[in-house]
């Protein structure tokens, strides 16, 4: 679901921090593969990179705290440099 401007959430019920790790890696991967070429010249222009936070619900968390976990972590991502994904602690 689109979380914020350029932010999206993927909840997976029943999955651990381990396996949203491993999809968020993949994805991030998948999305690093992407050139974007200029139409004219087919040079390539660009290349996307994306950063991810990974949180997993506490028993007896809020919903909100969670996704304020999972936004830190995505922050300390980005401020490790982009392109990568943080579990939160």
């Amino acid at each position: 679901m689109r979380f914020g401007g350029e932010e999206f959430a993927v909840l997976m019920p029943g999955k651990d921090t381990t396996a949203a790790a491993e999809l968020a890696e993949t994805i991030r991967g998948k999305i690093k593969a992407i050139r974007i070429k200029q139409k004219k010249s087919g040079e390539v222009i660009s290349s996307i990179t994306s950063s991810f936070g990974v949180a997993e619900l506490i028993p007896g968390e809020t919903p909100e705290a969670c996704t304020s976990r999972a936004d830190a972590a995505l922050y300390q991502a980005k401020a490790n440099g982009r392109d990568q994904v943080q579990v939160a602690g």
